[in-house]
């Protein structure tokens, strides 16, 4: 689910060039069930430069930092 208004998009996006892309891409993605409990609430986990991570984590909950 997306967390961020338009406005903090732009804003990232003038910060890192394409980062609404990549954020739509974990938005649109189809994510497994948990293996364990079942849940469908799921994210993908990575590992990525701080700033640019930072600020996908900050607007969708299908991205998970660790």
């Amino acid at each position: 689910m997306l967390k961020v208004n338009q406005e903090t998009l732009k804003d990232f996006e003038g910060k890192h060039s394409g980062i609404t892309e990549q954020i739509m891409q974990f938005e649109n993605a189809v994510l497994p069930v948990c293996p364990d409990c079942k849940s469908d609430n799921t994210a993908n986990v990575q590992v990525g430069i701080i700033g640019r991570t930072m600020n996908i984590a900050a607007a969708t909950t299908k991205y998970k930092l660790n």
